[in-house]
Parts: structure tokens; C-alpha cells; sequence
């Protein structure tokens, strides 16, 4: 399988030195056509953190795309045009760029939004209209993902790298017994930290601390003070941005915690450095991309030169995830061979050989969520200590109790 995959990859990756250039969203060849494809995120608002990057990625996939001869479906070539609108963070312009997208520009596939509650927010009108929607990240959540939407997908799912974390958790620090979790308040943190505590009991650990905290929270000393009193050995640092779970960290840093602080969420390594600094950012367990690692897969290395061609010095995971987003649509609208949503989405559910950016993957979830719209993608296992980035392993995602 593994061989299988290099061998993929190095075929794509060749084929790149091969075909002529061409500019972003121009015909490869004069016969081709336009895919218009809309994406929403949050661009501005307080979620909007980091998720600048998710777009450059989907931009240059877009790119990549296009550059490749675009996407051949019945003998016709497409190329892909991503319209990107701000929902502002907004679950109320989440709504009405929905409306705008699908009923004003008459996209049939969506990509976003990025956090769970907006995505929820206007779930209902992609679902009626039967517009394909992938998830800009994807905690993979009931809320995001259930029996009544078959129409939406994951293109990597958060939730299910917490057990692989727990696995070296595990392995790593065995005298690790008390586990305290927190994470900021929607509703996709309530299903994350009672999957965390499944995880964390399996392994014959208790959770002594479970709390969480509103996204508009600056004094973490109060929450982490309570954290503390429980003496926990080790912390899930949940959902969210840098900038939340970094205020978690430099307050329980701070009130004397050195024990190792984890999360199956993507953590940036430079960025939680950065907000931290050195000196607080050590024994941090975090599933995410090692953009100074030399063992990077041929994709990898290939979003990493083109981002780093057009958006220098930056190159971070939540740009393959806004790569993932847009490339697992469009392998999903090839193997197809259909422009028709029902088809892609009837296709898409039942794949089993899908190229992730990091190895094989497949279709999952149908247990855990009662839909099989989860692109299960093997991931990054990284650790975190005081700027140095260590890659552990490539891990295989999987629900609690698959």
C-alpha cells in the first residue's frame, strides 16, 4: 500500500515538471471549461486566526489543478475557479453567503465553513439545494456530520486523532493518570471532550477537570487556577485557535503545570512558540504538520513550493488542510465522472482509495456518525519543545469504538 502511494505521488509530482505553466483560473488548453466552486471562512471575526492560510492552500490546489490540465469529466476539462466570500464569523453571513453562493452564483460544491457552529448554521441550505459542501477543516462532530446531511464532507477529522494521541500519551509518559481538558464553548467542544474522556478512561486514566471557557475569554488565570487546584498530570488543550489555546498555556505555565499539555487539534508549532514563547512551549503533543521536516511526502513537498512561491516564509498545516479541502472534492468529482451533486456525493461516500497528503485514505464515520462522509487521512504526530519540532510518526485516524 505504502509503495503504492510514493509511487502515486511521484507520478503526480513528475507530471508538474511536464506541463506547461499557466495563470490562476485560465484555461490549460482552449477547449476547457470553468468549475466554479464557492468557499466561505472566516476571514475577519474572532475566529478568523490562522484561517487565512486555509485559503491560500485552497488557492494554490486551485493552482495546482488547473496547471495539471484541470479536472477531465466524460472527455471534458475543467478548470477550477474558487469564489471566496467572508462569513465574517458569523453564523448570520454564514447564512446569507449560503444563499448567495448556491442561489445567486449557482455553485453545485461548496468548500467551508471552518468552525463547527457556522458550518451548522447554514448546513439546511446546502443540504435542500443538494450542493456538495467539504468542510475547510473538519472537527467531525454529530453536529457537523450525521444521517441528514449526505451531502456534507470532512476532508481530515480532528476528533479522530485523539486516540492516536492518547496512544503515545500513553507509551510516552505512563505515569501520567489525571487528565484535565478544556476548550472553547460550542457545541463541538461538549462531543470533544466526552470523546477525550472515552479515550482517557480506556487507557485507565481519569479526568479530573472538564471546563469550558468563552471564545471572547483574556484572563485565563481564573479558569487555569481551578485547572491547577485538580492537580492533573496532563492537559487536552481541546478546540480552537493559537491564540485560545495559547492563553491556556502561558497561564498554567506560569501558575507552575510542567507536566504535558496535548491536543488532537492542529497546533502550529511556530505560531503557539511565537505566542508563548520558549520557554512555555515544551511537552506539547499536537497532531500538525512539521513544515521543517525532511521527511515531508511528495504532496507535502509540493503545496509547501508553491506556497512558499507565493506566500513566503509562512507555510503551515492549515494550508494543507485548505488544500485538502478542494483536492478530495475534486478526486471525488473525478471518480465520478459527473457534474451531477447526487452522483459526486453518492461516489464520494463509498471511495476507498483516496490519495491523502500524507499516505492512502479512505472513507469513514458511518459508525460513529451514521454517515460515511469522512475522509479518514493519516496525519503528522509532532512534539513541541521550546522551538524544536520532533516528528514522532505518521498516525491512522479512528473514531472512538471503530
Amino acid at each position: 500500500m505504502k509503495n503504492n502511494y510514493l509511487a502515486i505521488s511521484f507520478i503526480l509530482v513528475f507530471s508538474l515538471l511536464v506541463v506547461p505553466i499557466c495563470t490562476s483560473g485560465a484555461p490549460s488548453t482552449s477547449d476547457s471549461k470553468t468549475l466554479k466552486i464557492g468557499q466561505m471562512l472566516e476571514m475577519s471575526g474572532p475566529f478568523a486566526p490562522g484561517l487565512e492560510l486555509v485559503q491560500q492552500g485552497t488557492a494554490v490546489c486551485a493552482q495546482w489543478i488547473n496547471d495539471n490540465g484541470g479536472i477531465n469529466v466524460a472527455g471534458q476539462k475543467y478548470n477550477v475557479q474558487v469564489l471566496l466570500e467572508d462569513n465574517k464569523s458569523s453564523p448570520e453571513s454564514s447564512v446569507a453567503i449560503a444563499n448567495k453562493l448556491i442561489f445567486q452564483e449557482g455553485v453545485k460544491f461548496l468548500i467551508g465553513p471552518a468552525v463547527p457552529p457556522l458550518s451548522m448554521a447554514m448546513a439546511k441550505i446546502s443540504e435542500d439545494a443538494k450542493v456538495v459542501r467539504v468542510l475547510s477543516v473538519g472537527v467531525g462532530t454529530p453536529g457537523e456530520l450525521n444521517k441528514n446531511t449526505p451531502f456534507t464532507f470532512c476532508p481530515m477529522s480532528t476528533v479522530s486523532m485523539i486516540g492516536p494521541v492518547y496512544d503515545y500519551l500513553v507509551k510516552t509518559y505512563p505515569k501520567v493518570k489525571k487528565i484535565a481538558q478544556v476548550s472553547p464553548a460550542d457545541p463541538s467542544s461538549v462531543y470533544w471532550m466526552d470523546t477525550s474522556k472515552k479515550w482517557a478512561e480506556k487507557n485507565g486514566m481519569q479526568v479530573v477537570f472538564a471546563e469550558t471557557y468563552p471564545v471572547t475569554t483574556q484572563d485565563f488565570f481564573p479558569l487555569c487556577t481551578r485547572l491547577w487546584n485538580t492537580k492533573p498530570d496532563a492537559i487536552d488543550l481541546g478546540l480552537g485557535p493559537e491564540p485560545f489555546k495559547a492563553g491556556v498555556i502561558k497561564a498554567i505555565r506560569q501558575l507552575g503545570f510542567t507536566g504535558p499539555l496535548f491536543s488532537g487539534d492542529t497546533i502550529e508549532p511556530n505560531v503557539i512558540t511565537a505566542l508563548v514563547g520558549k520557554d512555555a512551549a515544551y511537552d506539547l503533543i499536537t497532531v500538525c504538520l512539521n513544515p521543517t521536516s525532511t521527511s515531508l511526502s511528495p504532496i507535502a513537498q509540493e503545496i509547501k513550493k508553491r506556497v512558499d512561491a507565493k506566500y513566503p516564509g509562512v507555510y503551515q498545516d492549515r494550508h494543507v488542510g485548505g488544500w485538502s479541502a478542494l483536492w478530495m472534492l475534486t478526486q471525488a468529482i473525478q471518480k465520478a465522472q459527473s457534474l451531477d451533486p447526487v452522483k459526486v456525493a453518492e461516489t464520494f461516500s463509498k471511495m476507498q482509495n483516496i490519495e491523502g497528503v500524507f499516505g492512502p485514505a479512505t472513507m469513514g464515520g458511518l459508525k460513529a456518525l451514521g454517515v460515511n462522509n469522512v475522509v479518514m487521512q493519516p496525519r503528522p504526530l509532532i512534539r513541541i519543545d521550546r522551538g524544536q519540532i520532533t516528528d514522532i510518526q505518521i498516525v491512522k485516524p479512528r473514531f472512538f469504538g471503530d
